[in-house]
């Protein structure tokens, strides 16, 4: 899926004063142009110096789709430079859907907790003591004046203990890799565990300082954690089998998720948005993003095995 993103799989633009070329799909892109092949039928490459004259467009999944095949219709298979072929994009299609429903989620959760997300056994006492926590010993203020002062591995120990304190939330292989991060570490995570928490630059970018800081620390459960504990209502706490299959439910089509990536987490923010915005359609109301991970995790758990 080289240039899908969710939830608008694939990217659709248009150039900015030339809307007779119709809407376009991204064919290649190269270190100084990208090729485009617009509705009217034709490639055209934009070099680096007018990438902003492209602008993305915002249509839904099917009209994208619509879209896509509209402007190939007809490519054939090209020559490249030294008469090689070069194969026309193929349509890209999302990855299959689990069998499980949102409505099906919403019917096992309304079984299982009558009064909704207030009900006291949804979700455990431990996440509001650790959103709580978190809150307090990474907060801007706090972590502003540390990380002024340089005291690093200050940091370190303050986020060490807002993971010790969320143990259910993140495999104890990550604690443990995250509690031994070596010193010379430390500077790079206290200060892009501030800027994720706290900066204002691209989400995805953010994301992917702190992963990269975390060394091998980094997994998916410790780089959303803390996040998601100190603004809850901001960022998503991922367990990644979980929101994948989540997000696949609600037409979001991550990636591969293997390992963190700024670009995935962001596909998976949209999704817990998504989420969340269903949830209300239907007359429930959870807290924060917290609430709509535990939705997740509750509702698509395998179920118990019969004896």
């Amino acid at each position: 899926m080289t240039d899908t993103i969710t939830p608008r799989p694939p990217r659709i633009y248009r150039h900015v004063s030339r809307a007779i070329w119709g809407n376009a799909v991204l064919l290649e892109e190269l270190e100084d142009r990208r090729v485009f092949r617009f509705e009217d039928g034709k490639e055209r490459a934009i070099g680096v110096a007018h990438w902003d004259k492209m602008e993305q467009v915002e249509v839904s999944a099917d009209e994208a789709y619509a879209i896509q095949a509209r402007a190939l219709a007809g490519v054939e298979p090209r020559r490249g430079g030294k008469g090689k072929k070069v194969r026309a994009p193929r349509e890209k299609k999302p990855p299959k859907k689990p069998d499980i429903t949102f409505e099906d989620q919403l019917a096992i959760f309304k079984r299982d907790f009558q009064i909704g997300f207030p009900d006291v056994t949804f979700r455990p006492g431990t996440f509001d003591k650790a959103v709580k926590r978190a809150g307090n010993a990474l907060s801007r203020e706090k972590l502003t004046k540390l990380i002024d002062a340089g005291e690093f591995a200050a940091v370190h120990a303050a986020a060490v203990k807002v993971v010790e304190g969320f143990k259910s939330g993140v495999p104890k292989g990550e604690r443990d890799r995250f509690k031994e991060l070596p010193a010379e570490r430390h500077e790079a995570f206290a200060r892009a565990l501030f800027e994720l928490l706290y900066g204002e630059g691209e989400l995805a970018a953010r994301f992917d300082a702190l992963v990269s800081s975390l060394g091998e620390a980094a997994g998916w459960q410790l780089a959303t954690t803390f996040g998601a504990l100190v603004s809850p209502n901001e960022h998503l706490y991922v367990r990644p089998s979980v929101m994948r299959k989540q997000a696949l439910i609600v037409d979001v089509f991550p990636k591969n998720m293997k390992t963190p990536s700024g670009r995935i987490y962001v596909q998976l923010l949209a999704a817990g948005e998504r989420l969340r915005e269903r949830l209300v359609q239907a007359g429930e109301h959870p807290a924060d993003l917290l609430d709509v991970a535990q939705f997740a995790l509750r509702t698509l758990k395998p179920a118990p095995k019969k004896d």
